[in-house]
């Protein structure tokens, strides 16, 4: 005698495919909060390492306002100046990783300076690669 109505191999087959799509669910999730992660942990290295280079920015901008010349301590960092008609111009650089540096270039006059550049730049050279195939516009 046949009962109507799901079977037991029918709600198997179900409960089966269930389990299933909630696993690739899960795997789905864990693996966008893992790139997220390591997206976070390299967003927090850069901020870390710019706060870093802002704080040695700044003691350096206190000792050349404190002084208004490059004291001895600092003259073997990478600190340039320039003197100008009523000032000098001293350009200097703080290193963030090996591809980027905050780079600084401050106004001394006698009673105040003025900050010029302050702001990421760049240290990584770019370069052609010429190795490349590209098509040039002819058939």
């Amino acid at each position: 005698m046949s009962r109507g109505g799901m079977g037991v191999g029918s709600a198997s087959i179900v409960l089966v495919f269930a389990i299933l799509c909630l696993t690739i669910f899960a795997l789905i999730s864990l693996s966008a909060a893992s790139s997220d992660k390591a997206l976070v942990d390299a967003e927090v290295d850069m901020v870390t390492a710019y706060y870093r280079a802002d704080t040695l920015a700044e003691i350096i901008l206190g000792e050349l306002v404190h002084s208004r010349s490059i004291p001895p301590a600092l003259q073997g960092i990478g600190i340039e100046s320039r003197q100008e008609q009523d000032a000098v111009r001293v350009f200097f650089a703080c290193p963030l990783s090996d591809r980027k540096e905050l780079a600084v270039e401050i106004l001394l006059f006698p009673n105040h300076y003025d900050i010029l550049k302050w702001r990421l730049e760049d240290t990584a050279v770019w370069g052609f690669a010429s190795t490349i195939p590209v098509w040039q516009g002819t058939p």
